[in-house]
């Protein structure tokens, strides 16, 4: 069983509310991010009676409604709003999974016993979100996030029984906000163009015929319209350090890789003290004319080097528009093993399956720990190359000692 606590409107509030337009009176949604797809986020009521979709080309939905009003997106003011959900969550005993801003997942086994039932810990997140956001409760994250409800004493979980007769009946499309974009299969569109629109369709399909076409992402989406989904992964305590300046002379052009610089050098120096190195690196910039942007970096090892932080970071925003009134570096994931020099005289084996674990551990920083796989021989003598091999989740940051299986 999973709950969720989801606030579909995050983005639209968070971006209306920088924009200095807390309430706009016609049809608004979010623009674009600046470098990433044209699709615009979250619409008001308003664009969705014109005919405007949330992921929709910016193109397509200014000639739907040019009266349509393009709010900056504000991703640091999402994630600091969210932050808070989170955190009340967690005060409740709660081990959550937060990916997204806006989304939360938490399994309630645990905790049921300590407020008195599910009822009782209903009542205790409906209380911990304060009604800022709505909560759903089902065997599986697409279930749980499609039985959304407002903040009431009583609410009613989707149960195994009854999970066909909840999932059957949605479109595709919840399917595709869930997964997001199929790389380089076009899953929903061929399925659109063969007819296939809702996921009760979809789940009825042969798995080796959708494995044929579409391949592992294919599979993917078909155990999550079958309600098989991967155990959640909770969000780890944070050990992060932060640098915040306050840059309101500071604008857009050549003085702003100064500031960037200057937040290096003291990100590092904090680090040197903490005796820390940054796995990872994130930059908030909130721009004068409204809103926000966000950008992440990955070192290919952890370090604490200020000019590698500022060789990272350099062209995080590239040319602006905008002032920016105030600029935020953080090393959200630090760990207390930094680079060692390898060992001559050492077990070379030793030495490639640290190497080996260590770059797992990066790579689960840079795409998700849940995307991190091994491959496991399974029937290696068989016809069909699917039963060869088989992957599983790779626990433990890394390849095991004699394990004999190359990656």
């Amino acid at each position: 069983m999973v709950i969720c606590a989801c606030d579909p409107s995050l983005g639209l509030r968070a971006a209306a509310q920088a924009s200095g337009l807390p309430d706009p009176r016609g049809p608004a949604a979010v623009a674009p991010l600046e470098g990433g797809r044209r699709a615009i986020g979250e619409v008001n009521a308003m664009a969705e009676r014109a005919g405007i979709r949330s992921g929709m080309d910016v193109g397509t939905a200014l000639e739907i409604c040019p009266r349509l009003e393009l709010l900056p997106p504000d991703p640091a003011g999402m994630s600091g709003v969210w932050d808070l959900v989170v955190s009340a969550l967690e005060g409740i005993g709660a081990e959550v999974e937060a990916e997204r801003a806006g989304e939360a997942f938490f399994d309630p086994t645990p905790i049921i016993g300590i407020h008195g039932g599910l009822d009782g810990l209903v009542r205790e997140t409906f209380r911990a979100v304060r009604e800022r956001a709505l909560l759903g409760i089902g065997p599986s994250r697409l279930a749980a996030i499609n039985a959304l409800a407002p903040c009431q004493e009583v609410l009613k979980p989707v149960s195994r029984e009854s999970l066909w007769r909840h999932l059957d009946p949605l479109p595709m499309g919840k399917l595709q906000e869930r997964l997001g974009e199929s790389p380089g299969t076009d899953l929903f569109g061929t399925l659109d163009r063969l007819g296939i629109s809702t996921l009760g369709q979809f789940r009825r399909l042969d798995a080796d015929a959708v494995a044929d076409r579409f391949g592992r992402f294919g599979l993917e989406a078909l155990r999550v319209a079958r309600g098989v989904e991967p155990p959640l992964a909770p969000r780890r305590a944070r050990s992060g350090v932060e640098v915040h300046l306050d840059l309101e002379s500071v604008g857009g052009g050549d003085r702003l890789p100064v500031a960037l610089d200057l937040a290096c050098r003291i990100i590092s120096s904090r680090l040197g003290e903490a005796g820390l190195f940054a796995r990872n690196l994130s930059v908030e910039a909130v721009l004068e004319s409204g809103g926000s942007l966000f950008r992440e970096f990955v070192p290919r090892t952890p370090t604490r080097s200020g000019r590698t932080f500022s060789l990272l970071t350099r062209d995080a925003f590239g040319p602006l528009h905008s002032p920016i009134l105030s600029l935020t570096l953080r090393a959200p994931r630090t760990t207390r093993d930094g680079p060692r020099q390898e060992d001559l005289f050492g077990d070379p084996s030793a030495n490639r399956r640290r190497r080996l674990s260590e770059a797992a551990r990066q790579v689960g920083v840079a795409v998700g720990e849940g995307t991190l796989l091994r491959v496991v021989e399974t029937d290696p003598d068989s016809r069909l190359p699917e039963r060869r091999v088989v992957m599983v989740p790779l626990a433990g940051g890394g390849p095991a000692q004699g394990d004999g299986v190359e990656r």
